[in-house]
């Protein structure tokens, strides 16, 4: 059916979004940095999830050593990609005041600033919390549905001179 192969092309191609990723991990230096984006936190969970797995089941791309890190709110326990969330790195808990999120939030950005983290993921808006980091290269997965505000906070970080690899399927590109 239509929706059974809309599957297999939305797996494949997130299979090729993590290939991508872990490639140029495997050209970058020790101090280098690669950003996932994609609209909802769902998407870029899904990418993060895949380099993970895929980087621990193919130990030559070296993934599986790599610091990944998901930008967002601190996220549960029972969640897949909670011991990869940026904000419970820095210090964070689920249930922060405001004024406790607003303190988590600048040491996030103090470990992205100090390159804690070879990889980082989120959404094309949590992709501005890189603060004018400079990333080697990001992706941006669903690109067709991105809004121009959205694209230009998700490419920040790459306009200093890296590259960029814009992902969707042949309805959205």
């Amino acid at each position: 059916s239509d929706r059974h192969g809309a599957r297999i092309a939305i797996r494949s191609r997130t299979q090729r979004a993590a290939a991508a990723l872990m490639a140029w991990n495997s050209t970058l230096t020790d101090s280098d940095m690669l950003m996932a984006t994609a609209p909802s936190h769902a998407a870029a969970d899904t990418i993060l999830s895949r380099v993970i797995s895929e980087g621990t089941r193919i130990p030559q791309k070296a993934m599986a050593d790599a610091n990944i890190g998901r930008l967002g709110e601190v996220l549960p326990r029972d969640h897949p990609l909670a011991e990869y969330s940026v904000a419970k790195v820095a210090g964070g808990d689920v249930g922060m005041s405001a004024g406790q999120r607003r303190a988590n939030n600048k040491r996030v950005k103090e470990l992205i600033k100090a390159r804690r983290f070879r990889l980082v993921g989120g959404t094309y808006m949590k992709a501005g919390d890189m603060d004018l980091m400079p990333v080697n290269f990001t992706l941006v997965d669903e690109a067709g549905q991105a809004t121009e505000p959205a694209t230009v906070v998700a490419l920040g970080p790459a306009i200093p001179g890296g590259h960029v690899m814009l992902v969707g399927d042949e309805q959205q590109l």
